[in-house]
């Protein structure tokens, strides 16, 4: 079962920027159940899906909540390897955390710090020398919502 969902990521991959907000969103939703399962595996998902989950997500949007979701699963079950986890997702973690940034944005920035200090193992250094200012400034945003 895992391998043929490992062989449709490329598939699916291709046909994702032709899908909209509605299809991607629940294709999303069907990685996001394949990752919880146990059927991928760290390759397909880092050569392939990542950037394009990196660009839904800057570009927010209605398909943006779901890859974020995608995108926590994938930090959870560590097939995100360390470099792309402290470079892809921290740049843009730290991209959304800018006080201009939409309430989406900031959102997404604190799930993600959250994420990524969970997911790192020697969180508490890497944590205090690369984002804590960041974290602790969404921590006081003064919209209820982040």
């Amino acid at each position: 079962r895992g391998e043929a969902v490992e062989r449709l990521v490329p598939v699916l991959t291709q046909q994702l920027p032709s899908m909209d907000g509605m299809q991607q969103a629940k294709a999303a939703e069907s990685l996001s159940t394949a990752i919880s399962e146990g059927c991928l595996s760290e390759s397909p998902i880092t050569d392939l899906m990542l950037p394009f989950i990196v660009q839904q997500l800057q570009a927010g949007g209605p398909a943006a909540e779901p890859w974020l979701r995608v995108l926590l699963e994938l930090l959870g079950a560590k097939l995100v390897p360390r470099m792309q986890v402290r470079g892809q997702v921290l740049d843009l973690a730290l991209a959304k955390s800018d006080p201009s940034s939409s309430v989406e944005g900031r959102m997404t920035s604190a799930v993600l710090f959250g994420k990524i200090a969970e997911v790192s193992s020697d969180s508490q250094g890497f944590v205090q020398s690369t984002f804590i200012d960041q974290a602790l400034a969404l921590c006081q945003d003064t919209e209820g919502d982040v």
